[in-house]
């Protein structure tokens, strides 16, 4: 069941649907991007007296839920769109990519709107997270990572300030070559 890009509590509620057709022994194979969904999954099972690994299962690779095509190795596309310190988005992205590089997928990250301070190197946050570090850290496992010029231009971001490794693009001509080049494209 593919969950990519819903929220807690959909995830929940389209597996209880589900569970609904389901009969002991039956396997239900879950794909979902929300941080939350491991947490949730494990309180939705125990409420439920289900056992993960008992007579219905869900097969999770960590916190996040990557798509798995058996054998096959998948483009990824992933549209970003939301300030990194006000929303958790790039963390979810962060992991997600994380979990599927290590599956050996290839990702493509583009930066859109407010996102794309994300790539600003001379960013220097205090007591939070380094989300330029991530980016970067992302980018040298070969990760592809566009962002909108006239995003960036909006925010005054310049190619000076850029992390090593991005490209400035424009929307319609990189956004369309990503989801025509991926197997799956998620928006966050």
């Amino acid at each position: 069941m593919d969950c990519s890009g819903l929220i807690c509590p959909l995830p929940i509620v389209k597996m209880s649907n589900k569970k609904k057709d389901m009969k002991p022994g039956d396997v239900l194979e879950v794909i979902a991007t929300d941080s939350c969904f491991v947490e949730d999954v494990k309180a939705w099972c125990e409420k439920e007296g289900l056992k993960l690994g008992g007579g219905w299962e869900v097969h999770c690779s960590d916190t996040i839920l990557v798509p798995s095509i058996i054998g096959n190795k998948m483009k990824i596309g992933i549209l970003l769109k939301r300030k990194p310190y006000t929303f958790e988005d790039i963390d979810t992205v962060y992991h997600f990519v994380n979990a599927a590089v290590e599956k050996g997928h290839k990702c493509s990250i583009f930066l859109y709107m407010d996102s794309v301070i994300t790539a600003n190197k001379e960013m220097k946050p205090t007591g939070e997270r380094n989300v330029f570090e991530m980016l970067k850290e992302l980018i040298d496992k070969g990760v592809t990572v566009y962002m909108c010029g006239a995003c960036a231009l909006f925010v005054g971001i310049k190619k000076n300030m850029l992390v090593e490794g991005a490209t400035i693009g424009g929307l319609a001509s990189v956004i369309t070559r990503m989801i025509n080049e991926s197997d799956r494209f998620f928006t966050f």
